[in-house]
This record gives structure tokens, sequence and C-alpha cells, in this order.
């Protein structure tokens, strides 16, 4: 009863209202009465959940007062999208989806904001109708142009994979490159979007939405491109603007990511953009460059500047894993421990940084004891590094199994520890720089 007479008083004041003025609730008093009766019925049911209820005022509702609220085509998409989702026939599946999409136009017509709304538009076609990417691409593609930095993250992935699906689905050899060349050219003006939008984010889930979705654009671009394709979309732009620092950034981290670190381009790039723009990204393009050209103890400064200054842990243990590789490479050995344990003090499930660390032990085997005993002691700390190595970090098991089995032919001789009153299973230190304990084993 109550909501009758509230539904009753709502439909009175509409009426006597629109003899005063012309409002949104209809074009005759008749669409007015229409309107506030049928917006009251479907705004409580809807309110209930009750969307098979709430659709029948819902309909009657936007015929007599298109211009009434933006909330109505908020909701009609929503319950659309959820009678589509329900739906198992696909010939009512496609009679839903255009209603959907005929809400959002509606919705464009009355009450403007088309970038946006053509951004939700474009992403629920590519949802609920893979077969066509065409025209979601086509709409997306006309969303994002015109929004720009603006544009959401679901509508950022959605544009790239419907072009990547289109890619997919194309038989014609000559039209698959082509739209090879349209995903190469995209990725980075999307890409240039997500850099942007994990810059100025303002609350940490936007900024990890748009984290994964450049993580979605890098999984599609990933397998199309190779080294000669990046170095022809990007090299011509680099020529063009050299003093492009985002640029500049998205050419070093692509390159990297898709090893081409022995390319003109990548050196070029790294160079400049340590210049102009002094970053922890920077520093570590350029370290790899002087790493990748055996030039260590410069690779050394550039890495630690980058693990020194990079906010992201990621970063800092790239960093400095590379440092102790090079390290390592000098035959400084300490230094490489230190920086390895640098790594694992951030990320203990490196198994990479435990090899380095053994690799350091048994290349200073022969250099840390005074017997022939003593001297293959370091093997015994070497292997239990490798062997945590591949406990904590099962990628590496394979490289660390080839190196254990290759120190432990290092072990010493039961006869040779034996006259130093040193026995199997029992508890060692090794010394030197080392200074470790551990449990002696023997070759033989």
């Amino acid at each position: 009863m109550k909501f009758k007479i509230v539904t009753i008083a709502f439909v009175l004041i509409s009426t006597a209202s629109f003899s005063q003025k012309k409002y949104n609730w209809g074009e005759t008093p008749e669409d007015s009465v229409c309107c506030a009766e049928n917006y009251s019925l479907y705004s409580e049911y809807y309110k209930q959940k009750n969307y098979d209820d709430a659709i029948k005022f819902w309909r009657k509702s936007i015929k007599c007062c298109p211009k009434l609220s933006k909330s109505q085509y908020v909701h009609g998409s929503k319950m659309y999208k959820q009678f589509i989702k329900k739906e198992e026939d696909a010939d009512k599946k496609l009679v839903l989806l255009d209603t959907l999409l005929w809400v959002y136009d509606k919705r464009i017509e009355h009450f403007g904001q088309k970038c946006y709304v053509l951004g939700r538009k474009g992403s629920d076609m590519l949802k609920y109708s893979k077969k066509e990417p065409e025209k979601a691409f086509e709409v997306l593609k006309v969303s994002v142009d015109e929004c720009g930095n603006k544009s959401e993250a679901g509508v950022i992935v959605s544009l790239y994979k419907a072009r990547y699906l289109m890619y997919k689905k194309e038989k014609d050899a000559a039209k698959k490159q082509e739209m090879k060349a349209q995903l190469l050219e995209w990725y980075p003006k999307l890409a240039a979007i997500c850099k942007h939008n994990i810059a100025t984010a303002k609350k940490d889930n936007v900024k990890e939405m748009y984290q994964k979705v450049q993580g979605n654009l890098d999984a599609m671009f990933g397998p199309i491109a190779d080294c000669p394709d990046i170095i022809n979309v990007f090299g011509p732009k680099f020529e063009a603007n050299p003093q492009d620092t985002n640029l500049l950034e998205m050419i070093t981290k692509l390159m990297e990511k898709k090893e081409c670190t022995s390319e003109e381009l990548y050196l070029k790039s790294a160079t400049v953009l340590v210049e102009l723009k002094p970053s922890a990204d920077a520093y570590y393009s350029v370290g790899y460059v002087a790493a990748q050209n055996n030039k260590c103890a410069e690779a050394i400064e550039h890495f630690k500047k980058s693990a020194e200054i990079a906010e992201d842990d990621k970063l800092k243990v790239k960093a400095n894993m590379k440092t102790s590789k090079c390290y390592l490479k000098l035959g400084q050995y300490t230094s490489a421990r230190t920086f390895a344990q640098k790594v694992l003090a951030i990320s203990p499930n490196i198994g990479q940084a435990y090899i380095v660390i053994a690799m350091a032990y048994a290349a200073s085997a022969e250099q840390c004891g005074d017997n022939d005993c003593i001297k293959k002691a370091a093997y015994w700390v070497a292997v239990d590094k490798l062997q945590k190595a591949k406990a904590v970090d099962e990628t590496i098991a394979e490289k660390a199994n080839q190196k254990i089995a290759t120190y432990s032919k290092h072990f010493p001789g039961k006869e040779k520890c034996f006259f130093h009153n040193i026995t199997e299973g029992t508890t060692y230190t090794v010394g030197c720089w080392i200074n470790e304990s551990t449990t002696v084993r023997f070759n033989e």
C-alpha cells in the first residue's frame, strides 16, 4: 500500500509540474504520467535485482521519457548483459545483444559521452560476439581515438584483442601481413595510454588494472613481433624524434623483452635515454648495453645506480642480479655473492642468485685451502647452494643438476681427508672469504 501511494503522489507531482514547465518526464502530460509510474516500478524491482520484472517497466519508462535519466541506460545495459549471460540459445543471445547495443546508442543520443560509451559498447560487442571482431574494432577505434589517455583499461585491451582476432582468422597472406603491420602500429599507441594511466593513477587498483592490460598487450604483441618488425616500426619514429623520452623508454623495454639488445636501435635508444632522462630504467638499459659488449666494469656502475634509485622491487632484483653476474665474470667473487644476497633479500625464491653464489664458491676452491682435502671443500658449499636453488625455483632445476653433477666430481677423496682428521658426514666450516658450514662428502 505504501509503495502504491508513493507512486500515485509521484505521478500527481510530475503531472502538475508539467503544466508549469516542460520537464524530461515526457513530451506530453500522458507521457509524464506513464514515465512516473513505470520509472518508479522498474526502479523498485531493479533495487531488488529482480531484473525479469524490472525490464518490463524499464521498456515503458524508456519509451515514455527517454531523456529522464542517464541511470536508466546504465541500468538497462546491466540488465541486458545479465540476460545475455543467462541465455543459452545462440539466436536469442544475438537479439539481446542487438538490444544492448541499442541501449548504448540511445544513451549517446540523449546524454553524450560518446567516446566513453562507445568503449563500453565495443567491448561488449567483442565479448558477446567474438565471431565478428571487425565490427567491434571499428567501434573501439573511434572510442580510443577520441578518448585518448582517458580510455578505460578494458577498452584498450578489447581494441587490441579485436585486431588480434582479425589477424588470427585471416587466411589471405597479403591481408594477414597488413593486419600484422597494424598490430605493430597500434601497440605503441596503446602502451603509451597504459603508461600514462599507470603514472597518474591515484588509486592502487586503477594502477593495477592498467598494468594488467599492459601485460595482456605484451602477450598478444610478443608472438607476432620479432626484432626486424620492431626495428621497422620504431626505427623511423626514433629517427624522426630521437629526443622523445617516452618513445625511447618504449623501445628499450620492448627490445629487452624480445632479446633484441644487440641491435643498433637498442644501443642508440638506451644511450640517449640515460642522457635525457636519467632513471632506474634508463640506467638499467645502458648497463645492459655495456654488459652485452663485455664492458662489465662500466655495466656495474649503471646497474648499481638503477638498483639504488628503483622504486620497483622487480627492477631492483634485475639490476642486482646483473651486477652479481658481472662481478662473477670479473672474478670478484665476494662482490658477486654480496649482490646475489641483495637479490635474495628482496625475493628469496630467485634460484639464479643461488647459482651465482655456487659458481663463485666453486671458482674459489683452489684458493681457499692449504692441502688437497681443504682445497676441495668449497665444492661442498657450492653444491649446497645449488640444492637450495632447486628447492626454491624449479625453473632452474636442470641447470642446477648439471652443475651439481660437475661439482660433485671435484669432491676430495676419502684418503686425502683422512690424514687431516676430516671424516664423512661431519660438519665442516669452509674458511677463506666463504666462511660457511657444510657437511663433509667424498668423491669415492
